[in-house]
C-alpha cells in the first residue's frame, strides 16, 4: 500500500516537474508597484536583466503604480499562474496588506524569494528650520501640522514611518499622499511639502541638488554615501531602525516546481558581481533569501507594525 500511494505522488507531480524544466517558454514581465524613475524601479530593472539571463528568456519590467500596490496585485492575480508573470514588491507592504487594504489580492500572494534590503533616510526640505532629528522632533512638537510630509500612499511604508516618527515626536504632521515616483520627489525638493523617508537609493540624488537635507538613516551603522549622517538609533530613537525588504511575488496557485524555479534563479541572479556592484553603488544589499524565510520574516513584520498601520488606516 505505501509503495503503491509513493508511486502515485510520484506520478502526480511528473506534469509539474516536466512544466518546470521546460520553464520559461517566452519572455517573462515583472510587475513593479511604483511609478517610473524611484528608487524601486531602478532596483527592479536591474534585477530583470540578469535573472532574464539566468533563466534564458527577457524580463520586461511593466509598472503598474497605485492603491497600495493593489493594481499591479491584481494584474498579476489575472494573468495565468505559470510563472510567466511576477511581482517586484516590499516585505513591508505585504505584511500589512491585511490591515491596509484588506478583502483585496495580496493573500493570494506567495514569495519566490527576497531580492534585497535598503534603509529609509528622514528627509526635510532645506527652509525646515532643523539640522538634526531632535531639533524636528521640538519643531514638531511646537508647531502641530505645520510641517507636511509627502508619501507614495496611506498605509505605505514611508507613511508608516513618518507616522511614527510624529507619534515618537510627541506630534503630528500633515499627510499628503502621491501616487510615488518623482511627483513627491519633486515637490520635496519645490519645498511644497517640508519632509519625507525615502530609499537610500533615491536619497542620495535628491540630497545632490541642495534643496533637501538628509538627517538620519535608519540602518544600524551609517553609510558612506551619506557621509555625517546619523542613524535613528544614534540620534535617539532606535524604534526606527528598520530596513526595506524588496521581494518578488507570484501567484499562490503556481506550482512548487515553479516556484522553486524562479526562488533558484532569483538567488543566481543576485550572486552575479555586476549586479551586486550595482546595487552597492545605490546603497542596496543584494539578500537573496529563501521563500520560506521571507514568509517568516513577512508575519514578524506584521506583528511589529501592524499597530501603526491600524493607526494610519484608521482601523484601529
Amino acid at each position: 500500500m505505501i509503495a503503491r500511494r509513493s508511486l502515485a505522488a510520484l506520478l502526480a507531480a511528473l506534469p509539474a516537474a516536466a512544466r518546470a524544466q521546460g520553464f520559461p517558454e517566452r519572455a517573462l514581465r515583472m510587475l513593479v508597484a511604483n511609478a517610473p524613475g524611484g528608487g524601486m524601479d531602478s532596483i527592479a530593472r536591474m534585477t530583470a536583466g540578469p535573472l532574464g539571463q539566468v533563466l534564458g528568456q527577457p524580463v520586461v519590467v511593466e509598472n503598474r503604480p497605485g492603491a497600495g500596490g493593489t493594481i499591479a496585485a491584481e494584474s498579476l492575480l489575472r494573468s495565468p499562474p505559470d510563472g510567466h508573470s511576477l511581482l517586484f514588491f516590499n516585505l513591508s507592504s505585504l505584511a500589512l496588506a491585511p490591515i491596509t487594504w484588506p478583502n483585496l489580492p495580496h493573500q493570494q500572494l506567495v514569495p519566490a524569494g527576497s531580492i534585497s534590503r535598503t534603509p529609509m533616510v528622514l528627509l526635510v526640505h532645506a527652509s525646515v528650520p532643523a539640522n538634526t532629528v531632535a531639533e524636528l522632533r521640538a519643531l514638531i512638537r511646537a508647531r502641530p501640522n505645520a510641517l507636511s510630509f509627502a508619501t507614495p500612499g496611506n498605509g505605505t511604508t514611508p507613511h508608516l514611518l513618518a507616522l511614527r516618527f510624529a507619534q515618537l515626536a510627541g506630534g503630528e504632521m500633515l499627510h499628503v499622499p502621491y501616487q510615488g515616483g518623482s511627483q513627491q520627489i519633486g515637490d520635496l525638493i519645490g519645498g511644497r511639502v517640508q519632509v519625507m523617508f525615502d530609499t537610500l537609493a533615491a536619497t542620495v540624488s535628491t540630497v545632490q541638488t541642495g534643496s533637501v537635507k538628509a538627517l538620519a538613516i535608519t540602518s544600524e551603522a551609517g553609510d558612506p554615501l551619506l557621509p555625517g549622517v546619523p542613524t535613528m538609533a544614534q540620534a535617539g530613537l532606535p524604534e526606527l531602525a528598520f530596513w526595506l525588504w524588496n521581494i518578488l511575488l507570484v501567484p499562490a496557485a503556481l506550482p512548487p516546481a515553479l516556484q522553486g524555479r524562479l526562488g533558484a534563479a532569483l538567488a543566481e541572479a543576485l550572486a552575479q558581481p555586476e549586479l551586486r556592484a550595482a546595487f552597492a553603488r545605490l546603497g542596496v544589499e543584494p539578500k537573496a533569501i529563501a521563500a520560506a524565510e521571507v514568509a517568516r520574516m513577512v508575519e514578524r513584520e506584521r506583528e511589529e507594525w501592524g499597530p501603526v498601520a491600524r493607526l494610519a488606516t484608521g482601523r484601529g
